[in-house]
C-alpha cells in the first residue's frame, strides 16, 4: 500500500482541483479494492482525504462571489443528512454498502461523460427549493454513509437550479463538501475510530499527496481540456464499480 499511497492521493487531488469533485469519489473504492480497508474504514479514511483535499482547493480558488444564498440551506440539510448517513455505514452490511457506492460511481460517471456543468449552460439555471434541499440532504446522507464528497451532484445541480457558472458552481460545491465532511467526520470520531497503525500512516501519507496533487490541479485549471478530463475521469468511475459488483458477487 505504501508505493501507492501517493500516486493515489496526487489522481485524487488532481481530480478535485480541475474538476471540483473527482477526488473524493475515488477515496473510499480505491482504498476497499487496493488497500484492502473494510467499507466503515474506506469510507472514514476518504473523509480525512475529502476535508484536507477540499480545503485547500477551497483555499486556493476565488471565495469572494461565495453565494450565501446557497451555502446557509446547503449546511442546514447537509446536517439533516450526514448524521444519518454515518449511522447507516455502521449499521448496513458491507457488501450492501459497496452495491450503494458502485451505484454512485455509475451516475458520477454518467453525469462526467455528458460533460454537466460547461459554461455555456449556466443560463438555463431556475431555483426550485424543495428539490435544492432535497439534493443537500441528500448530498449530506451519501457523504455520511459512503465518505464521498457529494460535488459530482453538486456541481450540475448547483447550475441548473441556481444558474451558477461552473467556475462558481466548483468553488460552492467545495464549501458544501468541505462542511459534509467535517460533520461526518466529527460524528464518525466520536462514534469511535479504530486504525492500525499501519492504517494511520497509510491515510496520513494520501492526505499529503493529495494537498500536493489539489494544487496541482487548481493550478492546471484552465490550462487543461476539462471535457477530455471528465471522459476519462467517467471511464475510471465505471471501472471502479464494476471492481466492486465483482467483489460482492461471489459473496
Amino acid at each position: 500500500m505504501l508505493v501507492l499511497s501517493i500516486p493515489i492521493g496526487i489522481l485524487i487531488g488532481v481530480l478535485l482541483g480541475i474538476v471540483g469533485f473527482g477526488g473524493s469519489l475515488l477515496g473510499t473504492p480505491l482504498l476497499i479494492l487496493v488497500a484492502g480497508f473494510n467499507f466503515y474504514d474506506a469510507s472514514t479514511s476518504a473523509l480525512f482525504i475529502v476535508l484536507t483535499s477540499s480545503l485547500l482547493a477551497l483555499a486556493l480558488r476565488d471565495r469572494t462571489e461565495l453565494p450565501k444564498r446557497i451555502l446557509l440551506p446547503a449546511i442546514v440539510f447537509g446536517m439533516l443528512g450526514t448524521p444519518l448517513g454515518s449511522l447507516a455505514s455502521m449499521a448496513l452490511p458491507n457488501d450492501l454498502s459497496k452495491l450503494i457506492l458502485a451505484v454512485l460511481l455509475v451516475a458520477a460517471g454518467v453525469l462526467a461523460w455528458r460533460g454537466m456543468g460547461s459554461e455555456q449552460k449556466a443560463q438555463l439555471g431556475q431555483t426550485h427549493p424543495v428539490f435544492a434541499a432535497l439534493m443537500f440532504a441528500f448530498v449530506g446522507f451519501t457523504t455520511g454513509l459512503t465518505g464521498v464528497g457529494g460535488g459530482y451532484l453538486l456541481v450540475p445541480g448547483l447550475i441548473f437550479i441556481y444558474g451558477l457558472t461552473f467556475s462558481l458552481a466548483v468553488t460552492t460545491s467545495l464549501a458544501v463538501v468541505v462542511f459534509n465532511a467535517l460533520i461526518s467526520l466529527s460524528f464518525r470520531m466520536w462514534q469511535g475510530v479504530n486504525f492500525s497503525t499501519e492504517q494511520w500512516f497509510d491515510v496520513g501519507l494520501i492526505v499529503v499527496a493529495a494537498l500536493i496533487g489539489s494544487a496541482i490541479g487548481s493550478l492546471w485549471i484552465k490550462k487543461i481540456n476539462k471535457a477530455l478530463v471528465q471522459r476519462i475521469f467517467a471511464i475510471l468511475l465505471f471501472a471502479l464499480a464494476a471492481a466492486l459488483t465483482l467483489r460482492i458477487l461471489p459473496a
